[in-house]
């Protein structure tokens, strides 16, 4: 502990001291953390509210392509509801294979998923 002590005194060549200010190891090691807290801060708010506000063509969902519901059925098997240019469209998934099961009508889809017409409704007003 004593050797930790000494080294953070003299500096890791040894011999100059490290220049601490007036306030000595406590106010160094404050500034230290409230300087980290400030960094972790802009950093959160920049990948927080930023990034989406500069790339939102890229969020899911945003374009005219999202899937409206997926159901795994195994190991690397699913099936999809996709929305694509105003149709739906029912899809199976398997690894390196993607087929077309059926193409759905909106009155359909719309009653099994209410959220659906919800955003629909949304983005018409």
């Amino acid at each position: 502990m004593v050797a930790i002590f000494m080294l953070l005194q003299t500096g890791a060549a040894g011999g100059e001291a490290i220049p601490l200010g007036d306030g000595g190891y406590a106010s160094a090691l404050f500034r230290m953390i409230f300087y980290l807290a400030l960094i972790c801060g802009v950093i959160y708010v920049a990948l927080r509210f930023l990034m989406p506000r500069l790339f939102r063509w890229r969020m899911p969902g945003a374009g005219p392509m999202r899937i409206v519901d997926q159901l795994q059925l195994g190991s690397g098997k699913s099936i999809g509801l996709v929305k694509a240019v105003g149709r739906y469209y029912l899809i199976s998934i398997a690894e390196g294979n993607v087929r077309l099961l059926k193409e759905l009508e909106a009155s359909e889809v719309e009653e099994l998923y209410p959220s659906a017409r919800k955003q629909e409704e949304q983005k018409r007003s």
